[in-house]
């Protein structure tokens, strides 16, 4: 099960890119300060942010611009977060539908990498 604590990362994470958060009525909200301090802890502008979005009783219906679930959704009992194994990003799991595709977010595949053999030197 995903803590407020999860969602939270995962929200600083994706604000902290440059992603806006989208309300049910597709209003923007974009927070354009910093998210962490110079100790890698949360600024307080964020954490005022989380806070008045909290009070706003909007909270659990936004969403990350991108994502398809609702903040509401992902602290569900069957959804969990991991990171990633191509990017390292926080990504949402739904544990009980989809167990076998957790690790990968959901970003067009990289195309693989091909040797380059002129990058080799023959001795």
């Amino acid at each position: 099960m995903a803590s407020f604590y999860d969602l939270k990362h995962y929200i600083a994470h994706h604000v902290n890119r440059g992603r806006c958060l989208i309300s049910e009525q597709g209003k923007t909200l974009a927070f354009s300060r910093s998210v962490y301090d110079g100790r890698g802890n949360y600024t307080e502008e964020f954490n005022n942010f989380i806070d008045r979005l909290i009070g706003s009783g909007e909270f659990l219906n936004l969403y990350i611009e991108g994502d398809v679930h609702s903040f509401a959704q992902l602290i569900h009992s069957r959804f969990e977060f991991d990171y990633c194994v191509r990017c390292s990003d926080p990504i949402p799991s739904n544990v009980v539908s989809a167990p076998l595709s957790r690790g990968l977010c959901p970003i067009p595949e990289v195309q693989e990498l091909q040797p380059n053999p002129s990058n080799y030197s023959h001795t």
